[in-house]
């Protein structure tokens, strides 16, 4: 049967690539379209997907003026130009499902560039299975694969980069740093990876490091050319301020992928990536004692994986890193085994590792609450009179807005994305803000009015409803709705 395959197709490399592209994409096929009809309580898909639409009717988008508490109706500081660009592509040629579109297309592309990049140093069939097996067991990374998010793009070119320098692919590397820079806000991210490839320079052809100079000149003239500048490098440093937790403002409720984990919630959560860094240095450790010595590849990579692994204790985040540089350096540490028994027992390692987090993540993926998400806060909003457009609303949380956007594109909010943003930009407003979520405010009618210009009150905070509730004079309910928590919306008379 393989004689009538064409000749292509008959070569194992080919065939085993097939196998993991075609996987991935199954993968992709059951778990993304299944978070997409039940994963509705995830906003910032919700943002992406109307600034796709913004964007792909207007171009380049230099103001917001619906988010006007963050100064963005004067100047849109867009920290993740490219991947815009390509959402925007997709909008263009199918509605919300081209935007949605550009996320497996890149997953698929992660696992397929880690394949090749291990092809080259391992037979075929070794580089799938540790491809693979990592990526498909480690939930907690292929969630974050499955988002609507611009840190997939910020991976595969991060892949791109450490291919690139593994190989000595001059001009690879360039277009890798340039398309990371342009696409996310992380530039520290490629630069670390740059600066870690120092002795590398030594096998090079021209040993003087001008081919790190390239790289270095790439980051910097991404972000110089990026359209946005310099507010990409503002925002750039807010966002290591917040994973770093550096000046956080009171009361902070961030990201869960943002947040420094305790420990053993750490250890327990990425056992497969502190087990496998741990196990990695430990083997370099030894061979140095017994004299031995390491290619340089085989030195990079570890120093990586062990940054980014130190990194992800303080953000999570760092971790969407960590794991791709793992898996290319567990495929080279295997060009020293031969055996089958050795590449099975790396992959059952890393099932067994992470099995009952995998389980539990794949139940929750695939049978997600459909009745209490987003969809519950966007028919809220659909109540909203047609007269309403043009007025604002104050949202509670951060987390509220992007339904707003999304839905109502024609109301202003407070803020979006992240709270953080709205310390950053009035520290004032914002603690006025958490004065009135915590039912403080002894005048809130008048708060909001006067400090935030608010028409609508888009809340679940018990305080603030019960004081809205008691002030029938100030505030007309719109809609609220019998769970837990309350869902509710008014009107501030004026």
């Amino acid at each position: 049967m393989l004689a009538r395959l064409p000749p292509a197709l008959r070569d194992s490399a080919v065939m085993w690539g097939l196998a993991v592209v075609l996987l991935m994409s199954a993968v992709y096929a059951g778990l993304y379209g299944s978070h997409i009809q039940a994963g509705s309580n995830d906003p910032d898909r919700f943002y992406h997907l109307a600034l796709s639409r913004l964007s792909s009717e207007q171009g380049l988008l230099r103001s917001l003026p619906q988010v006007e508490d963050l100064g963005w109706g004067q100047y849109f500081p867009d920290k993740e130009f490219l991947f815009h660009v390509l959402t925007a592509a997709g909008y263009r040629l199918n509605g919300d499902a081209g935007a949605l579109a550009v996320i497996p297309l890149l997953g698929v592309g992660i696992v397929g560039l880690l394949y090749l990049t291990l092809r080259r140093e391992i037979p075929p069939w070794k580089a799938a299975l540790v491809t693979l097996f990592p990526v498909l067991v480690t939930t907690v990374f292929l969630y974050r694969l499955m988002l609507l998010r611009p840190h997939v793009l910020a991976i595969f070119f991060f892949c791109l980069l450490l291919a690139a320098i593994l190989q000595r692919q001059r001009l690879l590397a360039v277009l890798a740093v340039f398309g990371f820079v342009l696409s996310y806000h992380a530039f520290y991210v490629p630069l670390l990876c740059i600066l870690l490839a120092w002795p590398l320079r030594r096998t090079v052809v021209r040993p003087d490091g001008l081919w790190l100079g390239w790289m270095l000149t790439a980051l910097l003239a991404g972000l110089l050319l990026n359209p946005y500048f310099p507010s990409n490098l503002e925002m750039a440093f807010t966002h290591a301020r917040i994973a770093l937790g550096a000046g956080l403002p009171p009361g902070l409720d961030a990201g869960v992928e943002v947040q420094a984990l305790p420990l053993r919630q750490f250890v327990v959560r990425y056992d497969y990536l502190v087990l496998g860094a741990g196990l990695a240095l430990g083997s370099y450790a030894l061979g140095v004692y017994r004299g031995g010595t390491q290619r340089l590849e085989y030195r990079y990579l570890l120093g990586v994986t062990l940054a980014f692994t130190l990194l992800s204790v303080q953000s999570s985040r760092a971790a969407e890193y960590a794991i791709p540089a793992l898996i290319l350096l567990t495929g080279y540490s295997l060009r020293h085994f031969d055996s089958v028994k050795s590449t099975l027992a790396v992959c059952l390692c890393c099932a067994g590792l992470q099995w009952s987090d995998t389980h539990a993540a794949y139940h929750k993926m695939l049978t997600a609450d459909l009745q209490f998400n987003g969809r519950l806060y966007m028919q809220v909003l659909d109540l909203l009179p047609p007269e309403a457009a043009g007025k604002k609303v104050f949202n509670c949380e951060w987390a509220f807005s992007p339904y707003l956007f999304y839905t109502r594109p024609q109301l202003r909010f407070v803020d979006i994305l992240d709270p953080t943003l709205l310390w950053v930009h009035d520290p004032a407003k914002y603690l006025v803000r958490q004065r009135l979520i915590a039912g403080q405010s002894t005048q809130p009618a008048d708060d909001l009015r006067q400090v935030f210009d608010t028409d609508y009150v888009f809340c679940t905070t018990d305080a603030l409803l019960a004081q809205m509730r008691a002030d029938p004079a100030n505030f007309a309910p719109v809609a609220e709705t019998r769970t837990r928590p309350v869902v509710a919306l008014y009107e501030v008379r004026r």
